[in-house]
């Protein structure tokens, strides 16, 4: 599970619960195929995907969605803990 700086939460009693994080990639110490350079700067990317994965027991998690906020249509910057919000006048959850 590549979910990092997020948040878990269950919107509804007895619904799935949400982990909304930062994917940072193949930046794990030692894998092949993942340069110096990234894991040095694994936090400060700007190309991080913010997925969202879904569990009903906290135990076993699955991915439901892996680009919430697709790169190319987001302000240039370092995302870091994506946070969702109700937001009541519209009735719908915001990232």
């Amino acid at each position: 599970m590549d979910a990092h700086d997020g948040k878990v939460i269950q919107w509804e009693t007895g619904g799935p619960y949400y982990w909304y994080g930062m994917e940072y990639g193949n930046v794990t110490e030692g894998k092949s195929g993942c340069s110096q350079e990234h894991r040095d700067a694994a936090g400060f990317r700007s190309d991080h995907n913010v997925s969202v994965w879904q569990s009903s027991d906290l135990v076993s998690w699955e991915l439901a969605e892996r680009e919430t906020i697709a790169i190319a249509d987001r302000p240039l910057g370092i995302y870091f803990r994506p946070k969702v919000v109700y937001h009541a006048t519209s009735k719908t959850f915001v990232m």
